[in-house]
């Protein structure tokens, strides 16, 4: 086994590659960064949306994790719907499943049984047919929510 050490500037991150094969610096080629979108929660009502973002990047992308910050309680039996969509008004649960907006915690959609979906789902290019994450609020109204959802990703 070889540990290769991948510097690109004195800016950047180091980036460790382990290998069997005996990989060098030269035969290791694009090595995408882990990136995280910070995305604010709007409250609404039943059915509005607390999010929509859309990919930034011009390459289709992997989600690798989703986590909830709720910081202030949306409303009693509010819940999330989170998924990949072709536009901000459409709605999916291939991440989250009714997460739970009626108080102050932070879900993981990894480590969430029956409400987080686990999964690494794939998200189209800017502009491609689904490029977008919604969060869709259901089961009540979530006038006082506060909180971020962190959106992990990775292009490829």
């Amino acid at each position: 086994m070889q540990i290769v050490t991948l510097i690109r500037n004195e800016r950047e991150r180091i980036v460790e590659v382990v290998s069997q094969d005996g990989v060098t610096v030269d035969s290791v080629a694009n090595i995408r960064a882990l990136k995280c979108a910070k995305v604010a929660l709007t409250p609404g009502i039943q059915n509005a949306f607390a999010f929509a973002w859309q990919n930034p990047e011009a390459n289709k992308i992997l989600i690798t994790r989703c986590i909830t910050d709720i910081t202030t309680s949306g409303g009693a039996a509010a819940t999330m719907n989170v998924g990949v969509v072709a536009n901000a008004a459409a709605t999916a649960a291939d991440i989250f499943n009714g997460v739970l907006l009626d108080s102050a915690v932070v879900k993981d959609n990894l480590f969430v049984a029956a409400i987080g979906q686990g999964g690494v789902p794939k998200v189209d290019e800017n502009g491609g047919t689904k490029p977008y994450i919604t969060g869709k609020i259901l089961g009540n109204t979530a006038n006082a929510l506060v909180g971020n959802i962190y959106i992990f990703y990775t292009e490829i």
